[in-house]
């Protein structure tokens, strides 16, 4: 909720101070917003108009230290076909696959 009126506030400063540096402290001030945030949002408006104040996903483009899906695929079968649990399915997937993943990473992956 705070974000949209920040959003539109900002955007409202952004529109009546698109040429006065003075007075670009007011529109962050009033919305409630660092400067750091005023200038990422000023130049998102000035590039893609008010479809750049829209929220964005902070979601990674790609994650290069993921599990492998192959190694998933092994700890949810151990799971589902030997009931084992994260430490027994870790020390398994040592012992006879030569991979190494911690309890709380099977863990993560079985949650």
């Amino acid at each position: 909720m705070w974000r949209r009126r920040a959003v539109a506030t900002a955007s409202a400063g952004l529109c009546s101070t698109s040429g006065a540096t003075a007075s670009e402290r007011l529109p962050h001030q009033l919305a409630g917003i660092s400067r750091t945030v005023f200038y990422k949002w000023r130049n998102r408006f000035e590039e893609l108009g008010e479809e750049g104040l829209r929220d964005r996903s902070s979601k990674p483009h790609h994650s290069p230290r993921a599990t492998r899906s192959e190694v998933v695929a092994k700890i949810v079968y151990l799971r589902l076909h030997y009931h084992f649990g994260p430490l027994e399915i870790s020390m398994c997937l040592k012992r006879y696959h030569d991979i190494e993943i911690s309890n709380s990473g099977v863990w993560r992956i079985l949650d």
